[in-house]
């Protein structure tokens, strides 16, 4: 039990530590040398609410990290984060399934990242729980600098009302800031 708990403050005081994003599916990459057209970092524009995404793709298409628009931006890799705020807050937040899809006939590029749990911590005791998903679908230009997507996002904190899973979806512009496609 020690080791535990001076793993976790290890972890609390390093800022932010990640874990696993776990893949839903494999990934078929349609380009001639392997690499995703799509491959890099794309961030929405603005510094504030939901113009903090961020995210990023390996070389296979893979999602690799993220960065959120929760209260705070988390960069989360390999699956999860633990970030102490200034304020004595603990956010413990952990990925659950990651998929990305792209077809390469329209340059339609979908990813969802599912199963998202979130814990904070408040320094009086108080804990708030609760789950996230996050779908985002859209075409990449013709130039490949650019996604324009429809974003929905479905979340409940545990013992409040569960938002509309129906409610239409918000378009969100990402700009590719790091290529690594060919």
């Amino acid at each position: 039990m020690k080791s535990l708990v001076l793993w976790l403050l290890v972890l609390i005081t390093s800022g932010i530590t990640t874990t696993g994003c776990h893949p839903d599916q494999e990934i078929q990459v349609e380009s001639e040398d392997g690499v995703s057209p799509y491959a890099g970092t794309w961030a929405v524009s603005g510094d504030s609410g939901d113009n903090r995404w961020q995210v990023t793709f390996d070389e296979s298409g893979q999602l690799v990290s993220f960065i959120n628009n929760a209260g705070i931006p988390i960069t989360v890799e390999e699956g999860g984060a633990i970030i102490q705020l200034a304020t004595g807050e603990i956010i413990t937040y952990y990925i659950g399934q990651c998929n990305t899809e792209y077809d390469a006939s329209n340059r339609l590029l979908n990813l969802s990242i599912n199963d998202q749990l979130f814990i904070i911590e408040h320094p009086d005791g108080r804990q708030i729980e609760g789950y996230k998903s996050d779908n985002f679908v859209g075409t990449i230009s013709e130039d490949g600098h650019t996604w324009t997507t429809n974003w929905r996002d479905i979340g409940q904190v545990i013992g409040w009302a569960t938002e509309d899973p129906d409610r239409p979806g918000k378009t969100l512009v990402f700009h590719r800031i790091e290529n690594t496609a060919p």
